[in-house]
């Protein structure tokens, strides 16, 4: 039996599949990023990456590698403070929050998130281990397509929220010059919090 248990032991640690994550309310994902610039005819990599913290109905986004706070430590509580580039997401009340921090502003600013009348095609295929189905529709003014996974719930997405039944592993804009596609999916570390640092007005 003692040699049973450690055979069993070895392989829920090698078993780990989308399936386990799926369940799990805190994920952390990272997007990489490509885009054309105007004057170019082939996609670059930005050389920086979007994070999604994810903790049961709300989110935490923001921008790695901004420059000026490469070596800038991430607080553990994550909207505790202001962080360059941050969105905070409420999926219940269909809400985010972000910072203004313009000369004479410095308000958290929150906004009710537009729901998108999505065109959901039967198309299939898989990121990271998740079968992900694709749509189409106005995000944020502009026309995108996505590819979403139910496996996780949330509509949650690269500095986005949407009323799709799942998180956007995949997104691009109809233009062709900026794609962003999650490239990693590990269990947060991190608590979120609604940031409340700074007074808050309503948009």
């Amino acid at each position: 039996m003692k040699h049973l248990s450690v055979i069993l032991a070895i392989v829920c640690v090698f078993c780990k599949t989308p399936a386990i994550y799926s369940q799990n309310n805190a994920l952390d994902i990272t997007y990489c990023t490509y885009f054309k610039p105007p004057d170019s005819v082939r996609m670059t990599s930005n050389k920086v990456n979007v994070r999604l913290i994810i903790q049961d109905s709300i989110a935490y986004c923001f921008t790695e590698g901004i420059p000026g706070y490469p070596n800038k430590k991430l607080p553990t509580v994550l909207g505790i403070k202001n962080w360059p580039k941050f969105y905070f997401f409420n999926s219940l009340k269909n809400t985010s929050i972000h910072y203004d921090g313009r000369e004479g502003m410095n308000f958290l600013v929150e906004n009710d998130n537009e729901k998108t009348e999505w065109n959901i095609s039967t198309e299939k295929k898989t990121i990271l281990g998740f079968e992900c189905t694709k749509a189409t529709g106005l995000v944020n003014g502009y026309q995108s397509e996505v590819w979403f996974t139910t496996a996780i719930k949330g509509g949650f997405g690269p500095y986005i929220m949407t009323n799709l039944p799942g998180i956007i592993l995949e997104t691009k804009n109809a233009a062709g010059n900026l794609r962003q596609w999650a490239c990693n999916i590990s269990e947060s570390k991190y608590v979120v919090i609604e940031p409340s640092f700074s007074k808050k007005v309503k948009q």
